[in-house]
């Protein structure tokens, strides 16, 4: 690609060159063109679209192209490695619209960038981004920023970067994505941001014991404790990682918490630390990664044992809203609330070797009573669906099977639709998880070997509101909704 074709920001451009209808109109007649479009619900339409969407909208007309500019700069989303085509398009895309008008630079409230984008130090590695890419120069000219995604790289803040991030008076969500080991800048971002912070998200992707920051100790000393309500740590590694403490204040308003740590979690300290939790996604990866838990047929000793510590525990939410994550690690909670929704999954050879069966799915339902539950599994368990169709609490199942492995699971589905003697499932979805598979764009009409299938699942589930097939890639899905009653006539 030759440098000018680098630079053409012609296929940015802002209004089509072609005359419309209504511009013809205006030079035949000399009449001003009527205003027939709903501009405000076009606006807010523009909140929920795409920026190459947008601006395909802003290209139909001027007043689109004023109301869509500054819908287009707010949220500003640059994803990519150095040097990458994806990165150069975005790029350009936002300087066409911001670098032509500074004063645009202040309607930027989602910044997510890596950040190296934004940093202000020579070039010194790989990660490193020409400074033709970089927001360096105006960086104090954005001060409105209420949400701020950092992917570090492994490097460390700044000294122009730390005090601009203490800079934003406005900031609510701050997210920091593959932290440096022991990041002396974060920690002091961390104690001085204050209480203004709703949403905080810390990802440690592979640390040791040294290295990795305990976050919730920190935040309980600071102003974060009667503020946060959204709370994200995640350190993948298998050495150490955050624990929960069993004192400190409590975080009163968080109502959303992933956690992801290789360190034990307690039920009871989690439930005392997140009193008013409503959604929890918990990931415990040492749990299926010991190694003398491989090939065996249930988890190891210290697995059960934690649960049933867990079950001991004194505290307890009054209902959670939903649960999310690895099934091993939310069956060692060992919970005792209703919960309203589940969404967790049999999946991977790691979690067969550590014995994780369907047996704990309908464990976590005993112990949750939910309603809801989504749920992707292994060939090997289609023949336990049976224990799934006809749970008593369970009224919505939405379930998908892994066919990487063997695609005879129809068999076993049929096998286990005929063993099945009574459901009270209202909505049912059974679909495959295709791994590599590319859908052909002309679909075959559904098989009626699945039509067969269909039939005996209506049968043995009366109270049936809607049902869902698409077991086979090719082929369209099936789809069937009980027809409402009607009116009865005089």
């Amino acid at each position: 690609m030759t440098s000018s074709a680098q630079h053409d920001t012609s296929r940015f451009a802002l209004v089509r060159r072609t005359s419309t209808l209504q511009s013809l109109k205006y030079a035949l007649t000399g009449q001003e063109p009527v205003m027939k479009l709903n501009y405000d619900v076009l606006e807010r339409v523009m909140h929920f679209m795409g920026p190459w969407d947008i601006l395909q909208m802003m290209q139909t007309s001027r007043t689109l192209r004023r109301l869509g500019i500054p819908v287009l700069v707010r949220y500003v989303y640059i994803v990519g490695p150095a040097y990458s085509d994806h990165l150069t398009m975005c790029f350009d895309l936002y300087r066409a619209h911001l670098f032509r008008d500074l004063g645009r630079l202040s309607w930027i409230t989602h910044l997510i960038v890596p950040f190296t984008m934004v940093d202000d130090r020579p070039e010194v590695n790989i990660y490193r981004y020409p400074w033709r890419y970089r927001f360096t120069p105006w960086l104090q000219q954005i001060i409105n920023l209420q949400f701020l995604d950092l992917t570090m790289n492994g490097e460390e803040l700044s000294d122009t970067l730390h005090d601009w991030i203490l800079s934003q008076k406005h900031l609510m969500s701050l997210k920091f994505r593959e932290i440096a080991p022991c990041p002396r800048r974060v920690y002091a971002v961390l104690a001085r941001l204050g209480p203004q912070l709703d949403v905080l998200h810390l990802d440690q992707p592979h640390m040791y014991q040294s290295e990795v920051i305990d976050p919730l100790p920190l935040l309980q000393a600071a102003p974060y404790v009667g503020s946060l309500t959204g709370l994200l740590v995640e350190a993948h590694g298998l050495h150490a990682g955050p624990t929960v403490p069993h004192s400190g204040a409590p975080f009163a308003k968080v109502e959303t918490l992933i956690w992801t740590s290789t360190a034990p979690v307690e039920t009871a300290a989690l439930a005392r630390a997140f009193p008013a939790l409503k959604r929890l996604s918990l990931e415990i990866p040492s749990l299926k990664w010991t190694s003398e838990t491989l090939d065996a047929d249930r988890p190891p000793a210290n697995v059960l044992d934690a649960r049933i510590a867990n079950a001991r525990s004194p505290y307890m939410w009054p209902a959670l809203e939903k649960l999310t994550g690895d099934l091993l690690s939310l069956w060692v909670l060992a919970l005792r609330c209703p919960v309203a929704a589940i969404d967790t999954e049999i999946n991977g050879d790691r979690a067969a070797r550590v014995g994780v069966k369907m047996g704990h799915v309908v464990a976590l339902l005993n112990d949750t009573a939910a309603p809801r539950l989504a749920l992707v599994v292994r060939h090997a368990h289609v023949m336990q669906f049976g224990a799934l169709f006809a749970f008593p609490t369970l009224r919505h199942l939405d379930v998908k099977v892994g066919v990487y492995v063997r695609a005879d699971f129809i068999d076993l589905l049929e096998k286990a639709v005929n063993e099945l003697v009574i459901s009270n499932l209202l909505t049912l979805s059974i679909g495959v998880k295709p791994m590599r598979t590319f859908y052909p764009r002309i679909l075959y009409p559904f098989p009626g070997r699945g039509h067969r299938l269909a039939a005996r699942l209506l049968a043995k589930m009366p109270d049936v509101e809607e049902l869902t097939i698409n077991l086979w890639p090719k082929f369209k899905e099936y789809k069937w909704k009980r027809p409402e009653p009607k009116p009865k006539t005089k």
